[in-house]
């Protein structure tokens, strides 16, 4: 017999001579160890020959189970989403405080469109089964968050994206600034280089329009801050009205 685990090839005895495991020890742990490199369908199977040895182990059962709910995730095949809704509910009916089951069970029946079907099975059970009913109307809220959440998805807005939404509202709040403080610098040192090769009449007059320029900048400055400033205030109050409103 070969080791399930080490694969070592001549197992005569009770444990195997060379990883030290028996048979039972040796297929669990291989099941749990596929299950974490998501090798989902060769997990489901050794936890199936695991089972064939310990027919009752429910640990086992539920390991087997959640292999299947994920592999039947991969792709809409009916047959997979029947073998891992029976096997969930298997594991359910010995303990149906199992939580990860029921939530698998939700999260497939909403990958196979089939969560209507879902909804009326877990009323059905509330209304017929008082030990039930606690988690089944607990199950019954969290359907009816998925599907609230499926059908409004929320938009998540990256570190990025929300940085990119902050410079284009900088530059829409002051542009002006930002385009008149380099244009005022280039038109002063443009007119003082002029002023270089004028007579004195004419560097008063050069003097005078850069005075001009650099006043009527300003002025579209404290312009721009006065107008953002009642922009802002009108928000605030059009919030504390609806606050008071409410």
């Amino acid at each position: 017999m070969i080791c399930p685990k080490c694969r070592h090839e001549k197992w005569t005895e009770d444990v195997c001579p060379n990883c030290g495991l028996d048979q039972k020890k040796a297929l669990l742990e291989m099941a749990e160890f596929t299950r974490r490199l998501s090798r989902f369908a060769e997990a489901s199977k050794l936890y199936d020959q695991f089972l064939q040895l310990v027919p009752g182990d429910l640990e086992a059962q539920k390991g087997k189970a959640t292999c299947l709910y994920l592999e039947g995730l991969k792709d809409l095949d009916e047959n997979k989403f029947q073998k891992a809704d029976e096997a969930i509910i298997r594991a359910l009916e010995k303990d149906w405080a199992w939580e990860k089951g029921h939530f698998s069970r939700v999260d497939l029946y909403f990958h196979f469109s089939k969560i209507e079907t879902l909804k009326k099975e877990y009323e059905g059970i509330a209304t017929r089964d008082e030990n039930k009913k606690n988690i089944c109307e607990r199950i019954l809220r969290i359907i009816q968050l998925t599907k609230k959440f499926h059908e409004t998805p929320l938009v998540v807005q990256t570190e990025i994206s929300g940085r990119y939404q902050e410079f284009g509202s900088f530059l829409k709040k002051y542009w002006i600034m930002i385009i008149g403080i380099p244009f005022l610098l280039g038109m002063i040192w443009g007119l003082a280089e002029m002023s270089r090769s004028v007579d004195e009449n004419k560097k008063t007059m050069i003097v005078f329009m850069s005075f001009t320029l650099g006043l009527g900048l300003l002025m579209l400055f404290v312009a721009n801050i006065v107008t953002l400033r009642k922009k802002s205030k009108q928000k605030t109050e059009k919030i504390d009205d609806n606050a008071k409103t409410n």
